[in-house]
C-alpha cells in the first residue's frame, strides 16, 4: 500500500443498523423519527461512507444522488475503510485533521478521509416485480423479474474511491463483512424476532402485521403485491433463521474478485443493464460460527 503518496495505515469503522435516516417518510415535511445527532460518531461515520458512494456511484457513474440512500440504508450495517493522508492532499471528502509536533517548533498534519465501504443488508428481501429498466436505477438494483426472496444477507455498494483502488481496500471490506456476519447470525437476524426491525418499505414488521387483513382492499395492484410480498418475506426471514446465504449483485467485469471470494454465479439470474454496465448475481454460503 506504500505506493500511493501520503498513504499511511488504513483503518475500518463498523456502522450498526438504524443510524441511517428513514427515506421513505409520507411526505417532506415530516420529522424523521431516527433524527441522529450532529456528534454522533456512528453517524458521522455514516456520513462518510455516503461521501465515497456519492463520489464512486454518483460522480463517477451517473446515478442520480436521489437515488443513492435508499430504504434498505436504515436496516442494514456498514463499514467504511479510513486512511491518512498528507494534508497537502484536499480530498472532497470530510476531513479530520490531526497535527503531529515535529522538532525544532516544526510540525507536520495529516487528514483522515473515508475511501472505501460496503454494507450488508440482512432479511428480509421480497420478491422482484417484473419492472421497466431505466438509466436510473441503481447499479445494486435487482434485475427485472427476479426473485430473491428468502433468508440471504446482501452485500452491496462496495465502493472505493479511484486514488485508493488496487490496494487491497476492497478486499479488506468484503472478509470484514462477511467474517462479521458468520460470527453474528443473532444479530442479523435479532431485531426481526424481536419485532424492531423495518422491513424494506420503512415499516415495522409489528406494523406489517397490523396492516395485513386490509391489503384485500387496496385500490394499488401494485402496493397490494407489494406489501403481500413484503409481509411474506417477513414471516419467512423469522420462522427460519439467517442460514449463511450471501447474494452478491456484481458488475460483469469485476465477476472474477467476487468468485474468488467464494462467490458462485447463478445462470437463473441471468444478465442485467444497469447504467449501460452488464451485472450478474452471485452466491455464497457462510459457514456460520455457533458461540462458544
Amino acid at each position: 500500500m506504500s505506493s500511493t503518496p501520503g498513504f499511511t495505515t488504513p483503518f475500518i469503522t463498523f456502522i450498526p443498523a438504524g443510524v441511517a435516516p428513514i427515506c421513505l417518510l409520507q411526505n417532506a415535511s415530516e420529522q424523521d423519527p431516527n433524527q441522529r445527532s450532529a456528534s454522533d460518531p456512528n453517524y458521522l461515520a455514516f456520513q462518510d461512507a455516503m461521501a465515497v458512494r456519492e463520489e464512486v456511484f454518483v460522480t463517477e457513474q451517473g446515478v442520480p444522488l436521489e437515488n443513492e440512500l435508499d430504504e434498505d440504508d436504515h436496516r442494514s450495517f456498514h463499514w467504511v475503510v479510513y486512511a491518512s493522508v498528507a494534508s497537502v492532499c484536499t480530498p472532497p471528502h470530510r476531513q479530520h485533521h490531526h497535527h503531529h509536533p515535529g522538532s525544532g517548533g516544526g510540525g507536520s498534519s495529516t487528514t483522515r478521509i473515508p475511501v472505501g465501504t460496503i454494507r450488508l443488508v440482512p432479511p428480509p428481501h421480497t420478491p422482484h416485480m417484473q419492472v421497466t429498466l431505466s438509466s436510473h436505477h441503481h447499479p445494486d438494483s435487482p434485475p427485472p423479474g427476479a426473485s430473491e426472496e428468502g433468508n440471504h444477507i446482501k452485500l452491496g455498494r462496495l465502493a472505493t474511491i479511484p486514488a485508493f483502488r488496487g490496494l487491497g481496500i476492497g478486499k479488506l471490506l468484503v472478509e470484514t463483512a462477511l467474517n462479521w456476519a458468520a460470527e453474528h447470525p443473532e444479530e442479523i437476524m435479532g431485531d426481526i424476532k424481536s419485532n424492531k426491525r423495518l422491513s424494506v418499505t420503512g415499516v415495522s414488521i409489528t406494523e406489517q402485521m397490523r396492516k395485513a387483513p386490509a391489503v384485500k382492499g387496496d385500490t394499488s395492484a401494485t402496493a397490494n403485491t407489494a406489501r403481500v410480498g413484503d409481509l411474506g418475506a417477513l414471516m419467512f426471514a423469522s420462522a427460519r433463521g439467517w442460514e449463511g446465504k450471501v447474494l452478491v449483485h456484481s458488475q460483469e467485469q469485476v465477476r472474477g474478485m467476487w468468485e474468488r471470494f467464494g462467490f458462485v454465479y447463478d445462470p437463473k439470474m441471468g444478465e442485467w443493464d444497469e447504467e449501460g454496465i452488464t451485472h450478474v448475481g452471485l452466491w455464497k454460503k457462510l459457514q456460520i460460527k455457533k458461540p462458544a
